[in-house]
């Protein structure tokens, strides 16, 4: 179960962290 817990952990970082990039790259492309 920790395992587990730690792997959902680190998917929902891997999300957060793709979205926050997609985020910051669609807004320097807007002020560009």
């Amino acid at each position: 179960m920790r395992v587990n817990r730690i792997a959902k952990v680190f998917v929902w970082f891997i999300i957060i962290s793709m979205l926050l990039s997609t985020l910051l790259f669609s807004m320097g492309w807007l002020f560009q």
